[in-house]
């Protein structure tokens, strides 16, 4: 992966005592943006200060897994909407084993455990996603209903044609559930 400084043409963010440095890092998976105010920094062609910043990452990135610690972190998270910069995040996963199972969710579990390809060390950006009554919701909702509640379910895959219709977000399956 290659490292640049660039300045940014017409830049004035400095002041008598140092200057803003804002770093973007940009990888195919991430997208991040720091800045700060660094005394060091000055409007140097050189920008000595930027430089450290970025050799400190770099090697920092060689020593620690953070995008290990960083997943880790989000698949110890429980089921729920956070947010996640400008825009959310969505965590969603089986319930654990020691919980209460309606009939429904045991049959719905199974099946997509199976026809997904779902095991427990699927991440949870690998899980599908449920619609119940043309809403959006999480699999634990699906613990709310039993079997005779339903009029109808599908599991839909990637090898369904239907999937399609949910874009990217049925990319890694869709529940459908429809309730009487």
């Amino acid at each position: 992966m290659a490292n640049k400084i660039l300045v940014s043409p017409g830049s004035s963010r400095h002041g008598i005592d140092g200057s803003y440095v804002t770093i973007e890092v940009a990888t195919p998976e991430h997208y991040r943006l720091y800045s700060y105010w660094s005394p060091w920094s000055s409007s140097s062609s050189k920008n000595e200060g930027a430089q450290d910043v970025v050799k400190m990452m770099a090697l920092t990135n060689n020593f620690l897994d953070l995008s290990g610690h960083t997943s880790n972190f989000l698949e110890s998270l429980e089921p729920g909407n956070y947010p996640w910069g400008m825009t959310g995040l969505r965590i969603d996963k089986f319930l654990p084993e020691n919980a209460r199972r309606s009939t429904l969710y045991k049959t719905l579990e199974k099946r997509a455990r199976k026809e997904l390809k779902i095991t427990p060390e699927t991440s949870h950006q690998k899980y599908p996603i449920v619609i119940i009554n043309h809403q959006r919701a999480f699999l634990k909702d699906l613990n709310k209903y039993e079997t005779a509640d339903v009029s109808s379910l599908q599991i839909l895959s990637k090898d369904n044609s239907q999937h399609s219709i949910y874009g990217s977000l049925g990319e890694n399956g869709v529940i459908v559930v429809e309730t009487k």
